[in-house]
């Protein structure tokens, strides 16, 4: 209520000597002016000097209650047990409205929690009253008005000051423009915004209703200030190439931004400025802006103090940061750095410093500038929702996506008119469809992006780097989803936008220098230099193309996704060679580990698994990642030891080295978080050196512990060590004299760890291997009487559906297996129980030729003898089941088949 009277008081539509404030504030002494015969009197004796071209207002934020079919407003003397006697009736407020000679009356309630006190909560019909009185309730009778602590108000009564402060009048919020806040504006912007905030915070329903009794227009304020009063499109500008503004441009920090702002609005027209901050040439906007920082640098470093207002850093500091490159600093560097951002004072530059480091003082800091912010609104708001964005992301990056959420929501609503720098709305969206993302809620996030997409193409045009960003943002989001296909169009768009999309280019010595010269009294001071742009550009197409590999690998085509991954190789490696700057050399080897990594993984988990080139590949990844980083944290390298000594288990004639190291990864220590790797490695290390009972069950353990977990949590790494040690304990179960019940079980819990997600027909040839050695064995070494539940497990497996094809008669499914056997099976069910399963002399390469042929096979073969009376049957239904080589029914190799289709179909 405090904000509401301050922003009433702001607008000059009412005098502060006009408003009385009735507020709980927290000091103890508030029961005097909150009770029930404070806020009579005060009402009363403002009524008294209303006129007759005035507007009144009231406004109650609080609880409610009925009793006797009467609204009631909880004052802080009322008693829930005597509520006619404590509380203030609504009936008592429309009828002192009644009264006065006011041309325009309004009644506002945000009735916070109104089920929280014991009794029955006021109604809508209770509330509304008063004729002529234009009343706007926080919500319907059958709901709550909810409370946002990250807002710090009612989401009823924060939409509320933001509408009154200007932003309902705005014309992109369906306002009208004219600088005056109307009854009828403000509820249509609450509609908006308040639903929308409930619903997805709380998942609950909140909509705000009105009771119109009056004719006429209500103006509840007239805003003279700007809604936003500062240049919010610089001071909400991000990252220019996608990635977080401090590592591209750390002379861009808040305590330097106004100081570049009032050079800007000095020195160049409006609309030119508008244009270049609006602008697709990055180049373009990167220079001037760094032109006007070393403008404004200039006589400080050379003069001593800055000569522009909102510099409060030392030369030393303004040096750092003009020269930053982005890279690894040594501590002393860190530590003059940091020191020299303190003394500046800013909390909010502070923060994104310590944030860049990893410090967790980070967050203090942040909440301290978010409270600085709040207490200079409006004429912060801009560095307001920039300091909202960069808190927001340092929240998602401890795991709470949800609350960083809000956070990008609320800087969005603060800068919401269209001079905010249209990057800043998009950097917000992308920023909160990651958070979304993270929480699995994959309808928001996408609609995230299409709004960032939608935004982008607007103001931008395609050819801006942030078009790469959102490109690359949807790709991973596919990939999560496991949409190959949307992903790898995405992936690709990345690289043709980034390839359009124009850099800053150096000179030929690798730089471009200012011209600023140090004075006699700086002599050894080193130029300000504008480097390259930004690298990254490089690196996000290389993560992109690893994405294009992934999708290979994950459609079954580990042969593309290793060419893939050797031509990613030569291409980092090749940059390498090249680079100096320390940053782009860190972020280039560790993109080539990436790369190396997922090189050996396309050889471990192929169809065909080439185990030699596998584990030579993750020793060398080893090698890298030891020189990389010496922290005890990191995983990566316990990760490649397990990884190696997967591959390393499935060599066919492993030498005595190899058992030696199979040996000695018992006694090795790994890191706890990777404990499903550990095992699953330690498993198939002691199934290779002795394929025992006993070593089988071991790695029937693991598998049957970790399927109990819940299948959403698992990573790509995780399914791939799940199918890889499921398919190696069926072929071991199968190569020995089986047990018909356990080789039953394995086969049953391996397609029980494939969630619904893998079940797309894009995805089929990557599980195909896996189904291939489950069914095959179950084939080979399971009873026929079984057949029902076979064919169930495939059906739901391969198709997502039920097999509800059996009748009366004889069904005939035909499978072939792609590996490891030759020739395909025709299992034939029958409801009398005597289930058959016929061997077929055709041969899968002869069945992948005829899947490719336009054209029937001109000789069709001869069927096997047992199946020659079934398929001619009357009663007999005969079906193909293959979604990864779809034949039709004409090029199907064995006549007879007159009803033939695909079960996948």
């Amino acid at each position: 209520m405090k904000k509401l009277e301050e922003v009433l008081v702001e607008s000059s539509a009412y005098p502060r000597t006009n408003v009385r404030l009735l507020a709980d504030v927290g000091d103890g002494n508030s029961a005097d002016t909150t009770g029930k015969t404070s806020v009579q009197k005060a009402w009363k004796s403002l009524l008294e000097q209303v006129q007759e071209n005035d507007t009144v207002l009231f406004a109650f934020s609080g609880h409610g209650m009925e009793d006797g079919g009467k609204g009631y407003l909880m004052t802080s003397d009322a008693d829930p047990k005597r509520v006619s006697a404590t509380a203030v009736a609504m009936s008592w407020v429309y009828e002192l409205l009644d009264r006065c000679p006011a041309k325009s009356k309004v009644v506002l309630v945000d009735a916070c929690h109104s089920g929280a006190t014991k009794g029955k909560s006021f109604s809508q019909q209770t509330l509304v009253g008063g004729d002529g009185v234009y009343g706007l309730f926080s919500c319907k009778s059958n709901q709550e008005s909810w409370e946002d602590p990250n807002l710090q108000h009612g989401v009823f009564t924060y939409y509320l000051i933001n509408a009154l402060r200007g932003e309902a009048d705005l014309r992109e919020n369906n306002g009208n423009g004219d600088r005056q806040v109307s009854a009828d504006e403000v509820f249509q912007y609450l509609s908006r915004k308040v639903p929308t905030h409930v619903k997805s915070h709380f998942r609950a329903d909140q909509q705000p209703f009105r009771r119109v009794a009056s004719s006429g227009s209500h103006v509840l304020s007239q805003y003279k200030f700007r809604p936003v009063p500062e240049n919010t499109a610089l001071m909400t500008l991000p990252g220019l190439t996608g990635d977080w503004w401090f590592n591209e441009s750390p002379w861009l920090l808040p305590l330097v931004r106004p100081a570049i702002s009032e050079y800007l609005a000095r020195t160049m027209d409006a609309g030119k400025l508008a244009a270049l901050l609006n602008s697709p040439h990055v180049a373009e906007t990167r220079k001037a802006l760094r032109d006007a920082y070393e403008e404004i640098v200039r006589p400080h470093w050379l003069s001593g103090p800055p000569v522009e207002s909102g510099i409060r850093a030392d030369s030393e500091l303004l040096y750092q940061l003009g020269n930053w490159k982005g890279g690894e600093l040594r501590d002393s560097e860190k530590a003059a750095l940091l020191d020299g951002v303190k003394a500046a004072g800013d909390p909010h530059s502070l923060a994104v410093v310590q944030d860049c480091f990893g410090m967790k003082e980070a967050e203090a800091n942040y909440k301290l500038a978010l409270k600085e912010y709040e207490k200079k609104r409006p004429q912060s708001v801009g560095r307001y929702a920039a300091c909202l964005v960069d808190y927001g992301r340092w929240i998602a990056g401890t795991g709470n996506h949800r609350r960083a959420c809000a956070q990008f929501q609320l800087a969005r609503d603060l800068v919401s008119d269209s001079r905010a720098a249209p990057l800043f709305h998009i950097d917000a969206w992308c920023v909160e469809a990651d958070a979304r993302r993270k929480l699995g809620e994959w309808p928001k996030a996408e609609r995230c992006l299409k709004t960032a997409e939608s935004i982008a193409r607007q103001r931008l045009g395609n050819s801006h780097p942030l078009m790469s960003h959102i490109h690359r943002r949807f790709a991973w989001m596919y990939m999560d989803q496991w949409k190959l296909s949307q992903a790898r169009k995405h992936f690709e768009a990345a690289n043709r936008t980034a390839a359009a999309g124009q850099a800053f280019q150096p000179d030929r010595d690798g730089r471009k220098t200012s011209g600023v010269q140090p004075a006699s009294g700086q002599a050894g001071k080193p130029d300000l230099r504008r480097s390259k742009l930004d690298f990254r550009a490089q690196v996000n197409r290389h993560h992109n193309n690893h994405g294009l590999a992934m999708c290979s690998r994950y459609s079954g085509d580990s042969a593309d996704a290793i060419r893939r991954y050797r031509k990613l190789q030569q291409a980092i490696s090749a940059e390498l060679r090249s680079t100096t700057t320390p940053a782009a050399v860190a972020a280039l080897k560790g993109r080539l580990l990436n790369t190396m990594e997922r090189l050996a993984d396309s050889y471990l988990f192929a169809a065909h698994p080439q185990a030699r080139p596998a584990a030579d590949v993750y020793r060398q990844s080893y090698r890298m990642a030891a020189e990389l980083s010496d922290d005890p944290t990191d995983k990566t390298r316990d990760r490649l030891t397990c990884k190696r000594i997967m591959a390393l288990s499935l060599l066919e004639s492993p030498d005595a080295a190899v058992t030696a190291e199979l040996d000695a990864f018992k006694n090795q220590k790994i890191d706890p978080s990777l404990a499903l790797f550990q095992q699953i490695a330690a498993a198939l290390a002691g199934l290779k050196r002795d394929s025992t009972e006993n070593r089988r069950q071991t790695l029937r353990d693991t598998l049957t512990r970790v399927a109990g977990k819940d299948r959403k949590k698992f990573s790509r790494d995780e399914y791939d060590l799940l199918f890889l040690a499921s398919r190696a304990l069926i072929q071991a179960e199968s190569g020995n004299t089986p047990n018909p019940a356990l080789l039953a079980a394995d086969v049953e819990r391996l397609f029980d760890l494939i969630p619904s997600t893998f079940r797309r027909p894009e995805v089929l040839p990557y599980q195909r291997p896996y189904y291939d050695a489950a069914i095959t064995a179950w084939i080979q070494h399971v009873a026929p009487t079984r057949m029902i539940d076979l064919l169930s497990f495939v059906s739901i497996a391969k198709t997502g559906a039920q097999l509800d094809l059996l009748g009366s008669g004889r069904t005939v499914v035909f499978y072939f297996p792609a590996e490891p056997v030759a020739t395909g099976y025709a299992l034939v069910y029958s409801s009398d129980g005597k289930h058959q399963i016929v061997p077929l002399t055709e041969t899968t390469g002869r069945i992948e030729k005829l899947a490719q042929e336009k054209e029937p096979p001109k000789t069709p073969l001869s069927v096997p003898a047992p199946l020659q009376p079934i398929l001619t049957a009357k009663d007999s239904d005969a079906h193909w089941l293959d979604v990864v080589l779809k034949l039709d029914s004409p090029r199907f190799p064995y006549p007879g088949a007159k009803s033939l289709f695909f079960l996948a179909e």
